[in-house]
């Protein structure tokens, strides 16, 4: 029995909790990564339907709208493939070929529905309160999954 004063901590299940703190950073950057992938796959098909309000060539174009991530981050790409060889040139415009809208430049921040990637801006900016949901929430998930519930 402890002394009046003094802490006393008894541990059920130590060898349990020693082992998930040491897989802690694992498990957290793996759920961190999947949650991630899943904020960057739908915000990706946000974006392909915005562009049915776009140019016939923004339409075509919607497959070089990428998703991706890694567990700091959510990532939208827009890559020129074989299905989609203008979507560069189609989203962030262009200076030397005239076919494409005015290149939008440099200095635009993600998310800025005046500046930036044709479609692409506009629709971050209209969902980021959503983005925003997703992305807490995947950490939440992350934070609380590798600690099991004793």
């Amino acid at each position: 029995m402890a002394e009046p004063g003094l802490v006393h901590l008894e541990l059920k299940d130590a060898a349990k909790i020693t082992a998930a703190q040491r897989a802690c950073p694992r498990a957290m950057a793996q759920q961190q990564r999947t949650w991630n992938r899943q904020t960057a796959k739908l915000t990706a098909g946000w974006i392909r339907s915005a562009t049915t309000g776009g140019t016939p060539q923004q339409r075509h174009m919607a497959k070089g709208i990428r998703a991706t991530a890694t567990a700091n981050s959510s990532i939208i790409a827009i890559a020129n493939g074989a299905s989609s060889p203008g979507a560069l040139g189609a989203f962030v415009g262009s200076r030397r070929w005239h076919q494409f809208p005015e290149w939008v430049g440099t200095g635009w921040a993600p998310g800025d529905a005046n500046a930036g990637p044709y479609i692409v801006n506009p629709t971050l900016h209209r969902h980021e309160a959503d983005i925003q949901t997703l992305f807490l929430q995947g950490q939440l998930e992350a934070a609380a999954r590798p600690f099991p519930r004793l």
